[in-house]
């Protein structure tokens, strides 16, 4: 206890162990919390009526987000943030995005996803993914299904396949730069010399 002017004697809390800054000292090292806070540990803390998600309780009914997280449209909720965006994919932490079922991380961006087929059905050599599972060929090439290997592919259109060479929707093939028809074999180009 200590006294003021007046000789009285008033409780007296050591900061070290009761911090009354949102209360008063009403016993030794004991606080009595202002209205929407309560003692907790050694301090006067808010009160949030809801639970705060991804944030703290700052004052009594009032979340803060957390860094990395901004407000959603749900009260006391705070969504992550990512800062490239989230192409197909889910943020679901700062900076961290998962890929949806049937996409795969990019190489060419962070944080973005693109399809994916799957290996077990599709061999995406001569053509891309457009979309989960979805196979589109390059010109030149034909979606089949291989019955040796039981995988839908992409085929030339050009019997037989085009060695440097691009093979034309019409099933011819068109020679790269820097070769030239062979004359032995069809389908062949071979270098200029």
């Amino acid at each position: 206890m200590s006294k003021d002017s007046k000789h009285v004697c008033k409780p007296r809390c050591d900061p070290k162990i009761a911090k009354c800054g949102n209360g008063t000292c009403v016993e030794p090292n004991r606080c009595d919390c202002k209205k929407g806070y309560e003692f907790r540990g050694h301090a006067c803390v808010p009160i949030c009526d809801s639970t705060c998600i991804n944030a703290e309780c700052s004052q009594p009914n009032t979340c803060t987000c957390k860094q990395g997280f901004n407000k959603s449209s749900e009260p006391n909720v705070c969504k992550p943030i990512c800062n490239e965006g989230c192409s197909n994919g889910t943020c679901v932490a700062p900076n961290t995005c998962p890929c949806l079922h049937g996409y795969q991380p990019s190489e060419a961006a962070p944080n973005s996803c693109e399809p994916s087929c799957d290996p077990k059905f599709f061999d995406t050599n001569n053509g891309q993914c457009t979309a989960p599972n979805v196979l589109r060929c390059n010109e030149g090439y034909q979606l089949t299904y291989s019955v040796e290997s039981g995988l839908i592919r992409c085929q030339s259109q050009c019997s037989p396949e085009c060695v440097n060479a691009q093979c034309l929707p019409d099933g011819s093939c068109r020679c790269l730069a820097g070769f030239f028809p062979s004359q032995e074999a069809v389908n062949v180009c071979e270098p200029m010399k």
